[in-house]
C-alpha cells in the first residue's frame, strides 16, 4: 500500500528560496497581473475564442506582465 508522506514546505523549498522576502509591491504587482489575466480570460471566453487564441492572448500575456513587474528592481 502506498503511504502518503507530508512534508512542511520548508522541507521542500530550496533554502535559498524560503530566505528571500517579497515585498507588498511585488505582491501587488502578482495581484494586479493575476487580475488583468483573469479580465483577458473572461473576455476570451465571452467571445468563444479557441483554446490556442486564448494561450497567445491571454496566456502570453500574463507571463509578459509578470515578467515585466520582475524587471522593474
Amino acid at each position: 500500500m502506498l503511504k502518503l508522506k507530508v512534508k512542511k514546505p520548508r522541507q521542500f523549498i530550496s533554502p535559498l528560496l524560503s530566505k528571500k522576502s517579497v515585498t507588498i509591491t511585488e505582491i501587488e504587482r502578482f495581484d494586479s497581473a493575476t487580475q488583468q489575466y483573469l479580465s483577458e480570460l473572461e473576455i476570451q471566453r465571452k467571445t468563444n475564442q479557441s483554446e490556442p487564441n486564448i494561450v497567445s492572448n491571454a496566456t502570453k500575456q500574463y507571463f509578459d506582465n509578470l515578467s515585466s513587474n520582475t524587471k522593474r528592481h
